[in-house]
């Protein structure tokens, strides 16, 4: 593989610069680690289609808000364990990175965002996956509920 493809184990700064809304966005995107979106994206996705195979119906708001809600809690989490690594020094340690399964996303180490930035990143990101989520439970029923509880409980597992 040719050196120029290879890809930097920490992002650069420079490619993350600017004050449009543009560049803002990319930032706090970025900074979710998106690229890992799909472990929790697919499952619902398959639940979805199970769901519809099997009562014969498709809602997309519910869907919409299920896929909001996950993909917040996801990169709120991704987000938020950047920030617990700096605080504990996990992520400036970690000198043999392997590229981009560990060591985080490097934007606090690399000055692209604060701690501070993160932390609130993070937690808006968790805000809004509440939010969908009541919206959900109000919409569906406490079975939403008991469905949320039990995704955290294996997870945690």
């Amino acid at each position: 593989m040719p050196i120029e493809s290879v890809r930097p184990a920490s992002p650069l700064p420079e490619n993350f610069s600017g004050d449009s809304m543009a560049a803002v966005a990319k930032r706090l995107f970025h900074a979710t680690r998106p690229k890992f979106f799909p472990a929790s994206v697919l499952p619902v996705l398959a639940g979805s289609a199970w769901g519809f195979a099997a009562g014969g119906n498709f809602d997309f708001t519910v869907f919409a808000l299920a896929l909001l809600a996950t993909v917040c809690v996801h990169a709120g989490s991704n987000v938020l364990n950047d920030v617990g690594d700096e605080a504990g020094g996990t992520d400036r340690q970690n000198e043999d990175r392997i590229y981009p399964y560990t060591g985080g996303s490097r934007f606090i180490q690399a000055g692209i965002l604060s701690s501070a930035a993160m932390a609130r990143l993070g937690i808006s990101l968790l805000a809004i996956a509440a939010i969908a989520g009541f919206v959900l439970l109000a919409l569906k029923g406490a079975m939403v509920l008991y469905f949320g509880l039990a995704g955290v409980v294996l997870g945690v597992l």
